[in-house]
């Protein structure tokens, strides 16, 4: 076996023309703060030019949401309304949920040319509704402070 010695080394990177490297292997290392922002700096240049290029894609006539027909929207309602009830246990169920009760949903949109007078009653009576929640709240408060003050006297 033949010594190989440093002008060995020398001659075979000049003769593969790779005797200008060495200057690279010389430099120090990054640290982990310049290899972070290295790498940071090179993933927001890929980003930015994904993003050109999707902007060109766009232009030449990309996904477009479809818009519904009026129909569609009201087969969806109705089958978004059956799904509520199903989950809810039937529709009397969930006006209690809700506590809505018999009376029906008062709260419906309505346009500005259907609204009339004939919403005022019911208005009043969610008012009064509202009445009763209240009473109901405050006198379950009284209850309830009663039987602390008892529990604590005992």
């Amino acid at each position: 076996m033949q010594k190989y010695t440093l002008a060995d080394h020398h001659r075979a990177a000049l003769l593969n023309g790779t005797a200008g490297d060495e200057d690279e292997e010389e430099q120090e290392p990054l640290t982990h703060v310049e290899s972070q922002y290295k790498l940071r700096n090179e993933a927001v240049s890929a980003f930015k030019s994904l993003a050109d290029e999707s902007d060109e894609e766009d232009a030449e006539g990309g996904l477009v949401k479809r818009e519904k027909e009026e129909e569609e929207v009201d087969l969806d309602d109705e089958e978004y309304r059956r799904f509520l009830l199903e989950m809810g246990g039937g529709e009397d169920e969930v006006r209690k949920i809700l506590g809505i009760g018999e009376s029906g949903i008062h709260n419906v949109r309505v346009e500005e040319d259907e609204a009339d007078e004939a919403d005022q009653p019911a208005e009043a009576e969610v008012a009064e509704g509202k009445k009763k929640k209240k009473v109901k709240s405050e006198k379950s408060k009284e209850k309830k402070a009663k039987q602390d003050d008892d529990f604590l006297m005992e």
